[in-house]
């Protein structure tokens, strides 16, 4: 049986479009050329591939196993030309970073800028989502690094972590916002008005539930909170909270400006050892440090000692 990596591509965006006609569109080759390749690819195994009597088509249990195993050889093959990319001490090739927004606004994206520096030809793309996409992502090997909140990663063992900020958390407002005028804060009084972010941790639900209090809706598949007004972007949330009622929550380093300008005020509701920040690394541990992720990471932690220390 002869089988290229273009019989893995073909199987995988039949199965995809759910019609030939798409499939081929997207494929860029005429309807009867694929068709053709199809019939021939299944003269090979002796078997139908796809139900043609369905719409959309249908794949088989031999599809599944091209889909499947497609995946691991795109993976493997991705890895090989990284690989090749480190011994050459990656001074051409691509790093893919993805982060969440408190990382990337407290660390991440100033490293970005002197790992420019030091590897100008070097292909960076810096990716900012949520923690569990970013998780997956580098599950499948699509993502070299991400800096993110550790929670489901260290749950998976394919997954190194590290953790590199554990600060205390506060929620903030506007200067002028009702909030900010009262005496004392209870956890009751945040339920008046809307806070914004992203999704809460699991490790931080149990808490939240314990001093009642409604941040959003709760997620009981992942047990997660997702923030009523949710925002992935840190510049984004920051312009929410100046010119809304909301509320939101971040360690006090990424607030020094705007406190500074009497433009933000933490709310005090009293230490609470569990609402702490805690993102880091992770990466798949199969997976070489090329020198300009290593450099990557290194400048990271510096920063973070950095920002823990002013």
């Amino acid at each position: 049986m002869h089988l290229t990596f273009r019989h893995f591509f073909i199987v995988k965006t039949i199965a995809v479009s759910g019609s030939i006609v798409k499939a081929a569109k997207v494929l860029g080759i005429s309807q009867p050329a694929l068709s053709s390749a199809l019939q021939k690819l299944e003269l090979q195994i002796g078997d139908k591939l796809f139900n043609r009597d369905v719409k959309p088509l249908r794949a088989t249990r031999f599809a599944q196993v091209f889909i499947d195993r497609g995946r691991q050889i795109a993976f493997e093959r991705n890895e090989i030309l990284r690989d090749i990319d480190r011994l050459k001490g990656l001074e051409s090739g691509k790093l893919t970073v993805a982060t969440g927004m408190f990382a990337a606004e407290g660390s991440v994206e100033k490293a970005i800028s002197h790992v420019v520096t030091v590897y100008p030809h070097l292909t960076i793309e810096l990716l900012q989502n949520g923690w569990q996409k970013i998780t997956e992502s580098v599950l499948r090997g699509t993502t070299d690094l991400a800096v993110i909140e550790l929670g489901l990663a260290e749950t998976i063992p394919e997954l190194e972590t590290e953790l590199v900020n554990g600060a205390p958390c506060f929620f903030f407002c506007r200067v002028d916002h009702p909030l900010a005028k009262q005496k004392s804060v209870t956890w009751a009084d945040l339920n008046a008005f809307p806070f914004a972010g992203n999704r809460l941790a699991e490790r931080l639900v149990s808490h939240l539930k314990n001093v009642d209090v409604d941040l959003g809706e709760y997620d009981t598949g992942h047990k997660v909170i997702t923030a009523k007004i949710f925002v992935e972007n840190y510049s984004a949330l920051l312009r929410v909270i100046k010119n809304s009622d909301a509320f939101g929550m971040t360690f006090p380093g990424l607030l020094k400006n705007e406190i500074a300008a009497g433009e933000i005020v933490l709310l005090d509701l009293g230490s609470h050892p569990w609402l702490t920040t805690r993102y880091g690394f992770v990466h798949r541990k199969d997976r070489q440090m090329s020198p300009a992720l290593k450099f990557f990471m290194e400048t990271v932690r510096k920063i973070e000692e950095e920002n823990a220390a002013s």
